[in-house]
C-alpha cells in the first residue's frame, strides 16, 4: 500500500514539472515585413531573450531580418539558434527575401533555442518579395509573426569546433 501511495505521488508531481507535450504557441512580436525599425527585442522566459534585427546588403538596402535567442545572464552574447558555433551557410534563423523568392527555407519555422526547454515558431504571413535571389529580393509585403512555446525538455547544449573535431559528424 506504501509503494502504490508513493508511485501515484510520484506520477502527479512529475506531471505537474514535466509536460508530457509541449504547451502551445503563443505569439510574442508582429510587424510588418517591410519595416523600417533597426530591432525588436521580447522575452522569451526569465533568462532569454529574442533580438530580432533588420537586415541590410552592401548597398543598404533592407533584405530581411536576423533572429537572435540570448540568454540575459551571459555576456558571450550567444546566439542559441544555432545548433554548431562551427558552422557557416544560411540559416534557418535568418529571415531574407531570398529565402522566399528561391523558396530555400519554408514561410513557417520552427527554432529550437539549443540548451533550453523552449521553441520559437517565425511566420511570414502573406509575405511577398520583388526580385530572384540573393541581395536582389525584397520584402514587398507581409507580417513577420514571431511565438514560443515551453516544451517538456531542454534542447541539448550547443555543439563546438572542437566537439565535432573530438566525436566527428552527425
Amino acid at each position: 500500500m506504501l509503494a502504490a501511495t508513493f508511485a501515484l505521488a510520484l506520477g502527479v508531481a512529475l506531471q505537474n514539472t514535466v509536460p508530457s507535450r509541449p504547451e502551445s504557441f503563443t505569439v510574442v512580436l508582429q510587424f510588418p515585413a517591410t519595416d523600417d525599425r533597426e530591432s525588436y527585442s521580447v522575452s522569451l522566459s526569465r533568462d532569454v531573450a529574442l533580438t530580432v534585427r533588420r537586415t541590410v546588403d552592401a548597398r543598404g538596402l533592407h533584405m530581411g531580418w536576423d533572429l537572435a535567442a540570448t540568454d540575459r545572464r551571459l555576456t558571450s552574447g550567444t546566439n542559441f539558434f544555432y545548433e554548431c558555433l562551427c558552422g557557416h551557410g544560411p540559416r534557418p534563423h535568418e529571415l531574407y527575401a531570398w529565402h522566399f523568392a528561391t523558396d530555400y527555407y519554408p514561410a513557417e519555422r520552427t527554432l529550437p533555442v539549443y540548451g533550453y526547454p523552449l521553441e520559437v515558431r517565425v511566420r511570414c504571413l502573406e509575405c511577398e518579395v520583388e526580385g530572384k535571389d540573393g541581395t536582389d529580393a525584397r520584402f514587398v509585403r507581409g507580417t513577420i509573426e514571431v511565438s514560443v512555446r515551453r516544451t517538456g525538455t531542454a534542447y541539448p547544449r550547443q555543439r563546438t569546433l572542437r566537439g565535432v573535431v573530438r566525436s566527428g559528424p552527425r
